[in-house]
C-alpha cells in the first residue's frame, strides 16, 4: 500500500529523528532517490547532510529549543 501511494504522490517528505537515520529496518519502503524533503533534528550527522545535498534532497532541521 505504501508503494502505491508513493507512486501517486508528487512529493515525498520524511520525518525522522537522528536515531532513525542510517538504521536498518525489516521493511524497505523506498530509496533516498524518491525523497524530496527530510525533516529531522539538529543531531543529524554531517555526512548525511552532504549525501542529501548530492541527491537533491532538501534537509529541514527542527529547532529543538522552541516548544
Amino acid at each position: 500500500m505504501s508503494r502505491l501511494l508513493l507512486g501517486r504522490s508528487d512529493e515525498l517528505i520524511v520525518l525522522a529523528d537522528h536515531t532513525k537515520l542510517g538504521a536498518t529496518t525489516f521493511a524497505h519502503i523506498c530509496s533516498l532517490d524518491n525523497v524530496s524533503t527530510l525533516i529531522s533534528d539538529r543531531h543529524c550527522p554531517q555526512d548525511l547532510h552532504r549525501l542529501l545535498a548530492d541527491k537533491g534532497v532538501r534537509l529541514l532541521l527542527a529547532d529543538e529549543d522552541k516548544g
